[in-house]
């Protein structure tokens, strides 16, 4: 479940299994690894993922069903035009 969550987050992104290695300071081996279940992350690497994506490490991990977003990295324009867009959907779906 972990691999197939690290696969999809890091196609989203745009980065190539290299991409990801070189983020984190592992070799694509391990990267590949983890996409296909041969081995784990480390909670380390759970964490950077975690950041680097933007996502819990509940999330990536299948314990939590909510995706989350985490805007830390976001400055104060940028979230609050997070925010305007969560208000305008949000308020699309009750009409």
């Amino acid at each position: 479940m972990v691999g197939t969550m690290i696969k999809n987050l890091r196609e989203q992104a745009g980065h190539t299994q290299s991409d990801l290695a070189k983020l984190l300071g592992v070799s694509r081996t391990s990267v590949t690894g983890w996409e296909n279940g041969t081995n784990s992350p480390i909670a380390t690497h759970l964490i950077e993922l975690s950041k680097i994506y933007g996502r819990s490490v509940d999330y990536m991990l299948g314990l939590e069903r909510t995706e989350t977003l985490c805007l830390d990295t976001f400055d104060e324009e940028e979230k609050n035009l997070v925010n305007h867009v969560w208000m305008y959907i949000n308020s699309s779906k009750q009409v």
